[in-house]
């Protein structure tokens, strides 16, 4: 069995990278990282650190065209500025739009057909697990990302399944946690969180004022656990005690 784990640098794909080394060991877990035009480009460095840490291979992959003529604000050719504040927040900004602003079309999708077929390609008589971080939050009645719902898992799995002649399956081990609860995993698990990125803009250091800043640096301060990630605003960043039971 081999498995491939998406890794786009954050807290997330991070704590799912760790997951997945643990129970397969490090020789049969690949990395892959996409570059699909976002604006973080900090996020490929940061999968660099990982993948060194959890001594996987790295696939880099480059899946931008299929983004040019996107108008998500996190992709860099939008020229679109990112909405401050929570999910909420950007939901309510999002006149009446069925998807907020930070949505990449299919983004998820294409990542994983994608990797269905460079795993089926490359280990090509081999079961396969291919693991994303989608997570509860991402996912909420699908009024955030449709590409993080239950019902999407279950129809991607089932057509990379039917398409590989039932030797590729997609599996989402934090599709039932919150935030809060990946973080706490993560920590159990000794995840390098200080080699983690969640801001969605490219800017020097993560914003603090973005959704996924937002949600970041509460999942650490519900965990009363200290947030290593540096911030464009130091006031904004969230320094408690670990506590030993985490």
């Amino acid at each position: 069995m081999k498995a491939f784990v998406l890794v786009s640098g954050g807290l997330d794909s991070a704590t799912v990278l760790a997951m997945v080394v643990k129970k397969f060991g490090s020789k049969n877990v690949f990395a892959v990282c996409v570059n699909y035009g976002q604006k973080a480009e900090k996020e490929w460095s940061c999968c660099k650190k990982l993948v060194d840490f959890y001594k996987v291979e790295l696939l880099n992959c480059d899946l931008s065209e299929a983004f040019k003529k996107s108008t998500s604000t996190v992709i860099k050719s939008s020229g679109l500025n990112l909405i401050k504040g929570d999910f909420s927040e950007e939901k309510s900004k999002s006149h009446g739009s069925p998807w907020i602003s930070s949505y990449v079309p299919f983004r998820n999708g294409l990542m994983l057909s994608f990797t269905a077929s460079l795993a089926g390609s490359m280990f090509p008589n081999t079961d396969i697990e291919i693991f994303y971080g989608a997570h509860k939050d991402d996912g909420k009645t699908g009024s955030y990302y449709a590409d993080c719902t239950e019902e999407f898992i279950e129809a991607i799995n089932f057509a990379i399944n039917k398409g590989t002649y039932g030797r590729i399956f997609v599996r989402v081990p934090l599709k039932d946690m919150v935030k809060s609860e990946v973080v706490k995993t993560g920590l159990q698990l000794g995840v390098p969180f200080e080699y983690t990125w969640s801001c969605y803009d490219g800017k020097e250091k993560q914003c603090g004022e973005c959704a996924s800043c937002v949600l970041r640096k509460e999942a650490f301060s519900k965990n009363n656990a200290v947030d290593p990630a540096e911030y464009m605003e130091q006031a904004t960043k969230i320094e408690v005690v670990v506590p030993e039971t985490v």
